[in-house]
């Protein structure tokens, strides 16, 4: 990141075979859990040559940890990541950058279970699994740069006062976006698509939105529970359908240029 200087600078490699492992650029650590395990305050993991083998990273006591993928190949940006990542315990401003994250089963993919939050996620894609998901007592906020996620997308847990989300150039298509506490807001701009979105609490503001699944949009938060916000939006479905926007909840709203 510009500007940050790294306590230290950690590499991991799945295809290294060698006994040595203490995250030198030539005796990489083998598992990206390995390298998180030696992390200290403000460091920053490489990831080299993508792995096929599941792993399971959990990040649990984290603080200003920078997870760069470096794939080393111009048709192919991101790092493959077979596996999942769950960010919990006392975790503060992860940043994952240039990964594609494959859940090997019906868990998501990414899970943030609780944490105090501060992280930010780019050009981070998901597939398999249940894409990316919220619980615990989540603190402070996650952004979301030109990410894509395949599978929902679920805002839950019991969230701290003033808790955000917010994305800029989210693609997913296949997701559906779920929000149910009135801590949270959410902000999806410039979005490329989404299955559905269901909003029963919380702020939530859309704005820039192209492309809803014919499930469409359901807003049944309540008066004192949250507001809605959207503009500049189309409900233009992908097979060339309008879908629905359902607001039956009697939270304040405003609609504004929404085709």
């Amino acid at each position: 990141t510009a500007g940050m200087t790294y306590a230290k600078e950690l590499h991991v490699n799945y295809s290294y075979t060698g006994t040595t492992e203490n995250g030198a650029p030539f005796t990489p650590f083998k598992t990206l859990q390995a390298a998180v395990n030696a992390a200290p305050t403000i460091a920053v993991i490489y990831l080299h040559h993508s792995g096929t083998a599941s792993e399971t990273v959990t990040i649990s006591s984290a603080n200003n940890l920078f997870i760069q993928g470096v794939a080393g190949h111009p048709d192919s940006p991101q790092f493959l990541l077979t596996g999942r990542i769950i960010i919990n315990g006392t975790s503060t401003r992860v940043r994952l950058k240039d990964m594609q994250i494959v859940a090997p089963d019906a868990n998501p993919a990414i899970t943030i279970d609780g944490s105090q939050g501060r992280h930010n996620f780019e050009r981070v894609t998901t597939t398999g699994g249940t894409g990316l998901t919220i619980t615990g007592s989540f603190q402070n906020w996650l952004e979301l740069n030109d990410c894509a996620i395949d599978g929902p997308i679920s805002l839950g847990g019991t969230p701290a006062s003033g808790s955000s989300v917010t994305s800029y150039g989210l693609r997913a298509a296949a997701a559906s976006f779920t929000m149910s506490h009135a801590n949270y807001t959410a902000q999806l701009l410039d979005t490329k698509g989404l299955a559905s979105i269901t909003h029963s609490a919380g702020n939530l503001i859309i704005n820039d939105f192209i492309g809803i699944g014919t499930s469409g949009i359901t807003s049944t938060c309540n008066f004192g529970s949250g507001v809605f916000m959207m503009g500049n939006a189309s409900m233009l479905t992908p097979s060339f359908t309008m879908a629905t926007l359902n607001k039956s909840g009697t939270c304040l709203y405003m609609l504004s240029n929404v085709v």
